[in-house]
């Protein structure tokens, strides 16, 4: 492509604390010192050891998500589950085909372990964990539900927290400065919701999604419907 910075983010999964802003950028040393855009010695430090846990952290991120993404796509006010994990998804073989070894090891052992299997190697069929980020439409039997929807849902939750481009309300946040034209081309529409599973007990995180859910879908109208009646009495 004739790319010759290549950045990685590593704020956001590399470092588990989230107590520094890098990327990390295979370029010349020359860029790096006419430009002076490197973080100070404290800053990298942090990142190194946000980035030790790594691996366990994105495992039990999978572990966790294969478990809430399933709940999720069997939910009635839950339309469409956005998860390559998951055997249902578009692009689930696709996924499936571009682990990288240590993750196809990973998910091979999970799945031998999770359903109790013996000899044969997993192939790419069934379910499997695919990294922590899931997407999700609100609704409820083919039917959209009301523009507010996702954004009482996610000022309901008390595990998961608003984050700019990891949990988040996209039409509103990350993809809020594109027309409504762009949006609904890109599916960005005002159901959507982005979580980001993290290593939380994963019945915990569950039980959070669905009282924000009964909330924002239920809950919400049953308030309002006491609140008007006592307004007109």
């Amino acid at each position: 492509m004739g790319a010759i910075i290549l950045p990685n983010a590593f704020t956001a999964e590399a470092n588990d604390n989230k107590d520094t802003i890098d990327a990390l950028y295979t370029s010349p040393q020359l860029l790096q010192n006419a430009h002076g855009a490197v973080p100070a010695a404290f800053d990298a430090w942090l990142a190194l050891r946000g980035a030790k846990p790594l691996e366990l952290r994105m495992k039990e991120q999978g572990r966790s998500a294969i478990k809430l993404a399933p709940f999720l796509f069997a939910h009635p006010r839950v339309n469409e589950v956005i998860y390559p994990g998951l055997a249902e998804h578009p692009g689930h073989n696709n996924a499936a085909k571009i682990l990288a070894s240590h993750a196809r090891k990973f998910v091979d052992e999970w799945v031998l372990a999770d359903e109790a299997k013996e000899g044969n190697e997993w192939r790419g069929e069934g379910d499997f964990p695919f990294d922590g980020m899931i997407s999700f439409r609100i609704g409820w039997a083919g039917e959209l539900a009301d523009d507010g929807a996702a954004e009482r849902f996610l000022t309901r939750t008390r595990l998961f927290t608003l984050a700019e481009s990891l949990g988040e309300l996209p039409e509103k946040m990350t993809h809020g400065s594109i027309p409504l034209v762009g949006r609904l081309a890109l599916g960005i529409t005002p159901d959507l919701v982005r979580l980001s599973v993290s290593v939380e007990d994963v019945d915990d995180l569950t039980a959070d999604v669905e009282q924000a859910l009964s909330w924002a879908v239920d809950g919400w109208n049953s308030a309002s419907a006491s609140i008007a009646s006592s307004d007109s009495e």
